[in-house]
Formats: structure tokens, C-alpha cells, sequence
């Protein structure tokens, strides 16, 4: 599909943002940003849904080190520790950090897709008078909050470099939120076992 938007379209008359474009009618320029928004509409939810994937990774993961804690608090004071269930509880650790940088890797990925193809849709989008340039204007508000947006803003500033706050939320923080928290369950199961066995 990716292959079949590069024929159609031709991006390579806009990757050079300082060249001059080729003079086309309004009506071709509105069709191919149409077709660039459909592409990005198509990454954002492949991103969405690789996201999903990797929370669900992490809850179910997390459940399962919670069911062991709540089953050693049941147990109480008693119970023996061993070397077993360390490494279960270690091997847990290994198996999730594993995949789950495997699914962040993916979804770091698919961020970069989706921006490839917001920044085509902004490069088209420069052959519209001002007036129908929503994407540009959308994301001059996104990134700035202000109305009207300078037209001279390039594609490249109107993306910026720095991630805005849902990427830092969703891919930096929260995964780090998790890590946190497997450490410190992690240190509540192994280390009482430790104290059991030494």
C-alpha cells in the first residue's frame, strides 16, 4: 500500500522543500492530501493498536508478579523461601523486560511512520491556499496554541524535533512508571527469600 501512495502521489517533487513545485490544479493537489491523511489515519492506528499491545504485555505480566505477592501475604511469615522460586520470580523479570522493550522498539518505530507521513501531508498541503491548509493549522495549534498560524512555518517546525507531551507520557514515562514498580515488587518477593534461605 505504502509502495502504491509513492506511484500515485510522487513525493519526490516535495522532499526538497526549497525547490519549486510543479504548478498542478487545486483539485489534484486536495486529492493527493486527502490520500496522505488516509496513510496517516492508517499509521496512527497501527500505532494505537501496537501500544495496546504492549500495555496489555505489562498488566498481564504485572498480574501475574502481583498474584505472587498477594499469595506470599496469605501465606505470612511462615513460608520458606527457595532458590525456585527466586528464579521464577527473576526469570519473570527477564521474560517481560525482553518483550516488552521488543514492543517499545516497535512502537518507537511506528512513531517514526507516523510522522514521516504527516510530514508528506504537510509538504502538500503547501500547494492549498492558506485557507484549506487544516493539517498545518491543527498542528500550529498543537504545538504553539495559537490562531491564525504563520503560513511561513515550515513542515518541519510545525512537527518540531522534541516529542509533545502524550509521546513523553506514553512512550517514556509510563514505561518507566512500570519498570519502577517491577523492581519494587521484584526486591518485595526475592528479598524475603533470601533472608528465608541465608
Amino acid at each position: 500500500m505504502a509502495g502504491q501512495s509513492h506511484d500515485s502521489i510522487d513525493l519526490r517533487q516535495r522532499d526538497d522543500l526549497t525547490g519549486k513545485k510543479p504548478s498542478r490544479s487545486r483539485a489534484a493537489a486536495k486529492h493527493d492530501i486527502g490520500t496522505l491523511i488516509s496513510v496517516v489515519a492508517w499509521q496512527d492506528s497501527l500505532l494505537q493498536s501496537y501500544r495496546g499491545l504492549y500495555y496489555m504485555l505489562e498488566v498481564a505480566m504485572l498480574g501475574a508478579l502481583v498474584s505472587l505477592l498477594v499469595f506470599r501475604a496469605q501465606v505470612g511469615p511462615d513460608y520458606q523461601g527457595s532458590f525456585v522460586d527466586i528464579a521464577t520470580i527473576i526469570g519473570l523479570f527477564f521474560i517481560r523486560s525482553y518483550f516488552a522493550e521488543r514492543t517499545r522498539r516497535a512502537v518507537k518505530a511506528r512513531c517514526d511512520d507516523v510522522d514521516y507521513w504527516q510530514r508528506q501531508a504537510l509538504v502538500a498541503e503547501r500547494e492549498m491556499p492558506v485557507a484549506a491548509r487544516e493539517l498545518s493549522k491543527f498542528k500550529a495549534w498543537q504545538k504553539e496554541h495559537t490562531i491564525p498560524y504563520d503560513p511561513e512555518m515550515s513542515p518541519h517546525e510545525l512537527l518540531g524535533q522534541a516529542p509533545g507531551i502524550s509521546r513523553r507520557t506514553f512512550n517514556r514515562q509510563l514505561p518507566l512508571a512500570f519498570l519502577a514498580m517491577w523492581i519494587s515488587m521484584v526486591a518485595l518477593l526475592v528479598l524475603p527469600s533470601l533472608r528465608a534461605l541465608f
